[in-house]
């Protein structure tokens, strides 16, 4: 009776332990939507199965895996994906944005993890050599991009004029068909380009 009565009261002091310091559940996982662009070699594009890759693509997914949370990466082309941040349609954009003291102001930027710059790039065999050598001519921009304000900064004093596109495949289109003699963009693209 003792020994019935005594793991009677163990089993109840136990129960009350287990109510008082319920076990832990597990809270649902964090997810998080990015945009990007998927025209932006080696940062994002679209290989040939059509699936996101690149040095932005793996860097957020990585990110992602050891902080653990999900994340959806969508390609909206790089203005798209500013503007619905700016208006908090997503969570981030992961993009190869260059860090500027404007988009500081508006947004919560991550350290720099690849220096770069903006250049311009001619067609094989242009008679293009320098910016002096844009004066009358018209070059392709990309909308949104650091790029562009540079190349837009600059115009006046070399006398050139801009075409502005979407996406940098036609961008680059527009130089190789010769409707523009350079265009500006990341140094690190074009060099993959």
């Amino acid at each position: 009776m003792k020994k019935t009565a005594l793991i009677t009261a163990l089993l109840g002091f136990l129960t009350a332990l287990c109510l008082l310091f319920p076990t832990p559940t597990h809270a649902a996982e964090k997810s998080y939507t990015f945009y990007t662009d998927d025209t932006y070699a080696p940062f994002e594009f679209a290989n040939k199965q059509n699936k996101y890759v690149g040095i932005d693509i793996d860097l957020i997914h990585a990110i992602a895996k050891a902080e653990h949370f999900k994340v959806t990466v969508k390609a909206v082309g790089f203005n798209a994906a500013v503007q619905a941040l700016e208006a908090k349609q997503i969570d981030g954009v992961i993009a190869g944005m260059t860090i500027t003291p404007e988009r500081s102001a508006k947004f919560d930027m991550s350290k720099p993890y690849y220096p770069t710059g903006p250049v311009a790039a001619v067609k094989k065999g242009s008679d293009i050599k320098s910016l002096k050598d844009l004066r009358g001519k018209r070059v392709a921009i990309k909308t949104g991009t650091a790029a562009a304000d540079y190349a837009n900064s600059i115009k006046q004093k070399y006398g050139f004029t801009t075409v502005t596109f979407d996406d940098s495949n036609n961008m680059y289109q527009d130089v190789l068909t010769g409707n523009s003699v350079a265009c500006f963009d990341d140094q690190p693209v074009l060099q993959w380009v």
